[in-house]
């Protein structure tokens, strides 16, 4: 018997957390106006900051599509309100990512690694919802993998977890990101875990998340 842990490593699923920056693909998740009071910065130093980046930028955003919040245009008024330059905004990518995709795991507690392991194993599998893991299959990743405490939260739950559209789309965005925003073990630690599970490297900085 496995653990999810050893199962990583014996795939080689390739993700590590960048010790330095240096990535040029910059992700930001969830800074819009709905979480402006709980920013730990001055929305106009992280603009700034933005401003010199200098390589590639992806607002990942909770929207109108997914949630009823701020819809994309007028987001992006509030960057320039704020002081984001007009190219910038132009020259970055915007994307309504969706909410809450493997929280019912996060919020109980699963440790990070098996939920990794079970995104990467669910999406490899085409399997989008893990409500959809038969019996079968969860016999199989016991056998091989041991993860008990898992197949006892998810089997017969109301509740499951999912494999979003935007895993998919940081897919296409490239390999080494930098990735700031919140919140920390909220939406930002989703984006890391889809991260992870697509085998993409990224780097966390701890100046811009809340």
């Amino acid at each position: 018997m496995k653990s999810f842990k050893k199962y990583i490593q014996e795939k080689n699923l390739g993700f590590k957390v960048l010790s330095e920056s240096g990535s040029r693909n910059l992700i930001v998740i969830d800074v819009q106006p709905e979480y402006e009071r709980v920013l730990p910065f001055k929305i106009s130093n992280f603009t700034e900051w933005l401003n010199n980046f200098g390589g590639k930028i992806t607002f990942l955003y909770n929207g109108h599509d997914t949630l009823g919040m701020v819809i994309e245009s007028d987001l992006q008024s509030w960057y320039l309100e704020n002081g984001l330059d007009e190219g910038v905004i132009e020259d970055s990518n915007w994307y309504d990512k969706g909410y809450a995709f493997f929280r019912y795991c996060m919020d109980i507690g699963v440790d990070e690694d098996d939920i990794v392991a079970l995104v990467k194993y669910m999406k490899d599998n085409n399997i989008n919802d893990s409500r959809d893991i038969d019996s079968e299959i969860w016999d199989d990743l016991i056998e091989q993998y041991g993860i008990e405490d898992v197949r006892e939260l998810l089997e017969h739950a109301d509740d499951m977890i999912n494999i979003p559209d935007v895993m998919e789309y940081l897919l296409r965005l490239g390999n080494n990101f930098v990735v700031v925003g919140g919140g920390a073990n909220e939406c930002l630690k989703e984006i890391e875990i889809a991260l992870k599970a697509n085998g993409q490297t990224f780097d966390r900085i701890s100046e811009w998340v809340y």
